[in-house]
């Protein structure tokens, strides 16, 4: 996005745009997307929060400073998912082990706050509230910073396909939020999911725009995917209504049929991180022998998850989400598929 400097006796200048990659740290590889892993920018665009693997294997939660090339992982922070800061900028929401925790930025122990078995997104507003999604198929709650019981804020419609509410995202007034409505796996091209307009004081929602994957509130915008295709469409935190057409940012950032979440986190002031890359739910399911060499895959891409070989090496078993988990098995040998559960 673009900003204006200067005054009415002078020529308006274009602010600099500035463009860096980041890259893991030394023996640790980035987990960005899918049911364990994620990235956010702190909301003064200080920081950013990521989850990585270390070099024994365990995904961790790690804080960069934008200004550094270094970065800390925060023990205790083991299969940390879905990360979101505090409106201060002080602390970090995250779910783990199938609980919603919060740590400081600067490390020391996390303290639990609910249950979460399989959480999708939370936010953090001024008045101490947390907005999220605790498991699959469930409308958003709210509960406490300093923890409780949750508590259900929106009502899910499965009549207008509307199966799931996740990936909110409080406005600067800390009472309306975000949030994706819809069901995974539904068309990119011609999406059926939409971003509502939600309020703590209301029963009431509005719908704002249709995209497949979460929408993000940036400096009055709106961002949200396109395909893969980052859109700013602008917003009037006044009126909550949008007020012109969506102009592209950035391409192509990657979003996630299977969780809905786009791959990119903005803060207040505009700094924007985001994931290169194709949609990742349509992925490759192949294997190599000890070489390095390919020796077989299942024919096309699919929303492939949790690929098992049988222990004499000639069956496969894996996941298929479409848009419901389902266990296939794969014979090595003939190429025959069969879908085990139903």
């Amino acid at each position: 996005m673009r900003q204006l400097t200067g005054n009415a006796s002078r020529t308006p200048e274009r602010a600099r745009i500035v463009r860096s990659y980041i890259k893991a740290m030394p023996n640790s590889s980035f987990l960005l997307s899918g049911q364990q892993g994620g990235f956010a920018i702190s909301p003064d665009g200080l920081r950013l929060a990521y989850v990585a693997q270390n070099a024994e294997g365990r995904a961790l939660l790690w804080i960069r400073p934008i200004d550094s090339l270094e970065a800390l992982a925060l023990p205790g922070t083991e299969d940390a998912a879905s990360p979101f800061w505090s409106p201060d900028s002080r602390m970090i929401g995250f779910f783990a082990g199938a609980k919603l925790k919060k740590i400081q930025a600067t490390g020391g122990p996390p303290l639990t706050i609910c249950d979460a078995p399989n959480a999708r997104g939370g936010t953090w507003n001024q008045e101490g509230v947390i907005l999220f999604t605790p498991n699959l198929n469930v409308p958003l709650h709210r509960v406490s910073a300093s923890g409780g019981t949750p508590i259900p804020v929106t009502s899910l419609d499965p009549g207008k396909g509307d199966t799931t509410h996740r990936w909110p995202q409080f406005l600067p007034d800390g009472r309306h939020f975000l949030y994706l409505a819809g069901t995974p796996l539904t068309p990119r091209e011609n999406p059926t999911n939409v971003v509502m307009l939600g309020s703590l004081d209301s029963k009431e929602s509005k719908l704002l725009l249709h995209t497949h994957e979460q929408a993000m509130y940036v400096s009055g915008h709106i961002l949200f995917l396109r395909l893969s295709t980052l859109m700013a469409q602008p917003f009037d935190l006044k009126r909550m209504e949008l007020t012109a057409e969506a102009l592209p940012i950035a391409d192509p950032v990657q979003g996630n049929e299977l969780t809905l979440n786009a791959m990119f986190s903005a803060s207040e002031n505009g700094l924007l991180a985001y994931l290169e890359g194709a949609n990742s739910a349509r992925r490759e399911l192949i294997w190599l022998d000890r070489n390095g060499k390919k020796v077989g895959e299942v024919a096309g891409p699919d929303a492939y998850v949790s690929p098992r070989v049988s222990p004499d090496g000639k069956k496969l078993l894996y996941t298929l989400v479409s848009p419901y988990y389902e266990v296939w098995s794969y014979d090595m040998a003939t190429g025959v598929k069969t879908r085990l559960t139903f």
